[in-house]
């Protein structure tokens, strides 16, 4: 209940910020008018200084992004090698604001795809670029757990890496290597770093500083992290803190490097530790409002304290999670980065395209494609929306039956409540002369017997009472335990009285806890994903399988009836 009060609040605190920034806007339209006036006519060289300026020594990050803008949009349009330089220095300080400041990853892509054109156009490496395409990509595989995400950022990064290597770009190959070292560990590709490494540390010999200093440790922590050498990783990582501690401007790296050092201590089974330096790392995220890093604390915080059975904390850091994770990255943001990426390509194919000529007599044989196209999709469209009609008409039927059964189980549950309460206020102990009969052949094996109703009511008594059923690691040892009866009792009775085994019979009860919160308005916030975290499957997949196996409908398909009000 907790969390879903946490949830419906931020909800409106999301709204209330929203109407203050409109509000905001529009005062400040005038004098962002103004001021837009005034950079339009200042040369591209003095934008980008003033861009610079603002970005990094007054903090005011809408004008600068109005000089990199202006710069940007330039640029486009222009032929010189000059301007194509200056459109890739401006794209690269947008896609610094969009993705530090605004966490808008889609913005942040489009920005960095179009100074990736420029740089071709200029036909001089910029590693940068590549450097800041695999950070946004690692980012999204972070906040996504898809390992597609990361091996598009590894692939930059690689990039990245060899522009480095050719330009002597020894800034950007050391921020490089330090994203690149933590994207191969998580793609379990540690070796593919070694083609790099001897060329790095060669690099940067007689010229080490404190990041190329930290990526050496980080190398070897990952790599005996990869070995399972747990020390020795940990032994490094506190040599990198030593290293963070003594420079102000590594306080990210220091807030990587607690995190690192959590991670460890959880793949070592050393829950206590690793939850003290998460900890450590969430006080470092939090006075620096590193958003991304608190996404990944809260997450691994969530999961030591459910690995724990500490179920309030277990809930409070996963509803952190989520709120966080809601307020980074949404449905529409992905689709929009799917769709920018899908748009950066097609303009490629274009620019290779418009060389090419179509001949006259083709407009008539496109037409009448075109025509004899458009009657078939006509016809197809037709015969969709009726089955569209057919298959939506049967899906009300479905949820109308589930709402129905739900709540008819609701009512009984409260039912058998009222009673058990009026049976615990008037059970008196009963003496039987049964009992004292020690012949009694039929009594004595009732009382070896146990009372397969009885068992099933107190396993039906924990499953729709229990929140420990929507764990994901909930199993059938955990029901006898709560249950008070040994394992195989449960199994049997189970199978006895449903005709299923304890699995089925727990989808059953997630699923129905699943509907439940999909109708109720406190959880209109949350993704199917989340949803199904809440009731305890450990994918999204498995989740859409046993939802439209159990109820007939998808997920998806539910949550519109529920919209619709389809009862």
């Amino acid at each position: 209940m907790k969390q879903l009060t946490t949830a419906g609040q931020s909800r409106w605190r999301a709204v209330a910020v929203i109407v203050l920034l409109l509000s905001f806007g529009v005062c400040a339209g005038k004098s962002n008018d103004a001021f837009y006036d005034y950079c339009k006519g200042l040369p591209s060289d003095k934008l980008l200084s003033m861009g610079h300026d603002y970005l990094h020594k007054q903090r005011l990050h809408n004008k600068a992004l109005v000089c990199y803008t202006i710069v940007a949009n330039r640029s486009q349009t222009a032929d010189s090698r000059e301007a194509k330089e200056q459109g890739v220095a401006a794209g690269v300080g947008q896609w610094y604001i969009y993705f530090f400041h605004y966490f808008n990853f889609s913005k942040s892509l489009e920005c960095l795809f179009s100074a990736e054109k420029m740089a071709k156009e200029a036909g001089t490496p910029h590693p940068e670029v590549y450097s800041d395409l695999g950070c946004t990509y690692q980012t999204l595989a972070e906040e996504t757990n898809d390992t597609a995400f990361y091996r598009q950022a590894l692939d930059y990064y690689a990039t990245a890496i060899e522009q480095s290597f050719s330009k002597g770009d020894l800034t950007t190959l050391n921020i490089t290597m330090t994203n690149a070292v933590t994207t191969a560990y998580m793609l379990g590709r540690m070796d593919s770093l070694k083609r790099w490494w001897v060329r790095y540390e060669a690099a940067n010999r007689g010229k080490e500083s404190n990041l190329s200093r930290y990526n050496v440790l980080l190398y070897g922590a990952m790599k005996s992290l990869s070995a399972g050498r747990f020390s020795d990783a940990l032994a490094d990582l506190e040599r990198q803190a030593e290293i963070c501690k003594a420079d102000s401007t590594f306080i990210r790296y220091l807030t990587l490097t607690y995190f690192n050092m959590g991670m460890v201590c959880i793949k070592a089974g050393r829950h206590a530790e690793a939850e003290g330096y998460l900890h450590t790392a969430e006080k470092i995220a939090l006075a620096n409002d590193f958003k991304d890093a608190k996404l990944d604390i809260y997450r691994n915080l969530s999961d030591i304290y459910r690995r724990q059975n500490k179920m309030s904390l277990f809930i409070a850091y996963k509803d952190r999670y989520f709120q966080i994770r809601d307020s980074l990255l949404n449905y529409h943001q992905l689709k929009s980065v799917g769709e920018i990426k899908f748009l950066s390509d097609m303009k490629k194919m274009e620019d290779e395209l418009t060389e090419i000529k179509y001949r006259h007599n083709m407009v008539n044989i496109l037409l009448l494609v075109f025509v004899g196209v458009a009657a078939v999709v006509t016809v197809f469209l037709v015969i969709l929306y009726r089955k569209n009609r057919q298959l939506n008409k049967s899906n009300r039927l479905l949820y109308k039956k589930n709402v129905e059964i739900l709540t008819q189980e609701e009512q009984e549950l409260a039912v058998r409540k009222r009673l058990e309460e009026a049976q615990q206020h008037e059970q008196k102990p009963v003496k039987t002369d049964v009992a004292e009969k020690p012949g009694n052949k039929t009594d004595a094996t009732n009382a070896d017997e146990p009372d397969s109703e009885d068992i099933y009511n107190r396993i039906r008594l924990v499953m729709e009472s229990n929140e420990a059923v929507f764990s994901p690691d909930f199993t059938a040892e955990a029901l006898a335990d709560l249950v008070g009866e040994r394992q195989r009792v449960i199994s049997r009775v189970i199978r006895q009285v449903t005709g299923s085994n304890f699995y089925a019979l727990l989808s059953d009860y997630r699923v129905k806890e699943a509907c439940r919160r999909f109708r109720d308005r406190r959880y209109r916030g949350l993704t199917i994903e989340a949803i199904a975290n809440g009731v305890g499957f450990k994918s999204r997949s498995n989740f859409i399988s046993t939802f439209k196996s159990s109820v007939g409908l998808n997920p998806s398909e539910y949550i519109r009836m529920v919209k619709e009000g389809a009862l």
